[in-house]
């Protein structure tokens, strides 16, 4: 067996869950390719192998998961909100913090981003005027769109390239907060109440569904005020994302458990 036929195997596995769009991202891949040979089952010495000890067909093959690196995708998008805080001035809206999320998680390595028109949609804001107000904050330039395919932008906070570099991974954080926080009534999904729930899921054990952190760093995250705070908590357990939550007197906590399921 020629050592080429294993390698063009390998990558062929990779291109099923990986989006490598630049040189950088491949060298990602590459990485990736050495954790992929190691969970090969033998023989894994490409130069010794024979035609009669292939790679196991592909109807036998166990399809490869990824080995994330770094935090999980709670973790990431919790400090991605704590970040986009301290970089965004107070008065953003939840819609372009929302935005502001998707971009800073699916960005690549020079800190580019393409938002397709269906993420956009998903997110239910009015891309035009949430672009314009991240522009006005000068934390990125729109290069194409908003349109019907979506938007390009370039961000301008290097402080995003301290990220840890797996794109897949961060990628994953990003649909995770596309998918958590939602209000289960349809109607209910607008972004002040996503936001907030999206932060509460964030800061939530994943088994027990309970969480608690200081109001004041839910209003500054979430980009909210003191009444749009209760507000935002009361329709949240109204809508089914939050089962309880209450301020503790002593400290000032907000403790919370989130809805089964959620």
């Amino acid at each position: 067996m020629r050592p080429l036929e294993p390698l063009t195997s390998c990558f062929f596995e990779l291109a099923k869950y990986l989006d490598a769009g630049t040189l950088q991202d491949y060298a990602y891949d590459l990485m990736d390719l050495v954790s992929f040979l190691e969970a090969l089952d033998p023989p894994t010495d490409l130069l010794s192998a024979t035609e009669a000890a292939p790679l196991r067909p592909p109807s036998a093959r166990l399809r490869h998961t990824r080995r994330p690196r770094g935090p999980g995708e709670r973790v990431r998008v919790g400090e991605i909100l704590s970040y986009l805080a301290a970089a965004l001035p107070a008065d953003v809206s939840a819609e372009a913090r929302l935005l502001a999320l998707q971009c800073a998680l699916r960005m690549n390595a020079y800190m580019h981003v393409e938002l397709p028109a269906g993420l956009l949609r998903g997110l239910r804001i009015d891309a035009g005027e949430t672009c314009y107000e991240l522009e006005r904050a000068r934390w990125l330039n729109v290069v194409n769109g908003p349109g019907a395919y979506g938007v390009a932008a370039e961000l301008r906070d290097a402080t995003l390239l301290a990220q840890s570099p797996a794109r897949p991974d961060r990628r994953r954080a990003a649909d995770w907060a596309l998918r958590t926080g939602r209000p289960t009534r349809t109607g209910e999904t607008e972004p002040q109440l996503w936001l907030p729930g999206v932060y509460l899921a964030a800061h939530s054990d994943p088994f027990s569904g309970e969480g608690q952190s200081e109001c004041d760093r839910i209003i500054r995250d979430c980009g909210l005020h003191d009444q749009g705070f209760y507000g935002a908590l009361t329709r949240l357990t109204a809508t089914g994302v939050v089962e309880e939550w209450r301020i503790c007197p002593d400290s000032g906590d907000v403790h919370w458990r989130l809805a089964p399921g959620r």
